[in-house]
């Protein structure tokens, strides 16, 4: 079994935080982000996405987004 997270957050101030496994039973993904075009009603691959609104500010580790 892999499990494990990554994030981004591009110089418009769009986020994406990944959280995955990845077992016997395939691979699933949580992701949190506040990017447009993300219908949380449209599920591709069984993958998680969870829309919130733009985080204002800088940080410096991934603990410090609060999406």
């Amino acid at each position: 079994m892999a499990h494990g997270s990554y994030g981004l957050r591009t110089i418009d101030g769009r986020v994406r935080v990944v959280n995955y496994v990845a077992d016997g039973h395939g691979f699933r993904a949580n992701i949190q982000t506040n990017e447009p075009g993300v219908d949380q009603d449209q599920d591709p691959a069984s993958v998680l996405i969870n829309k919130a609104a733009a985080i204002v500010g800088m940080f410096t580790s991934l603990s410090n987004l609060s999406i």
